[in-house]
């Protein structure tokens, strides 16, 4: 419990000693990912302090599984990301239409594959003359 609380007050002085003296110019793109750095580790601190909550008070009575606590991380991160991508700015929607075109496209490739007659196999075509086999002797 005292290591995420740790986790939590390092991730707010990084905030902070970011905020106050500025090591990357603000007008580079790459001065977000440091405090995007800071603001994931007192996230992760936050949502492990309460997945142990809900497992250790409120659930502790209850015959609960312990993959929860892990399903429940992975989810939060999940909102987590989704919230930050939105709060930089990120178009969501643009994705989500991405990944639609590219199943649609999938799609029609697959239906394009069914009406092409199968492939015959390099096995199974002759390219040998005549009279000669591959693989057997035909002479008695």
């Amino acid at each position: 419990m005292l290591v995420k609380f740790v986790m939590i007050v390092l991730g707010l002085g990084g905030l902070g000693l970011l905020s106050r003296y500025q090591p990357i110019p603000a007008h580079l793109a790459i001065s977000v990912v440091p405090r995007e750095i800071c603001l994931l580790i007192v996230a992760l601190g936050n949502i492990q302090l309460w997945i142990a909550f809900l497992g250790n008070v409120l659930l502790a009575r209850r015959a609960v599984p312990r993959i929860l606590s892990e399903v429940s991380m992975a989810i939060s991160l999940a909102v987590y990301a989704l919230f930050r991508m939105d709060a930089l700015g990120v178009n969501l929607t643009a994705i989500t239409i991405s990944r639609t075109a590219v199943l649609a496209g999938h799609r029609l490739r697959r239906a394009g594959h069914a009406q092409q007659p199968p492939r015959r196999h390099l096995a199974a075509s002759s390219t040998t003359p005549a009279g000669s086999a591959t693989g057997s002797s035909s002479t008695v």
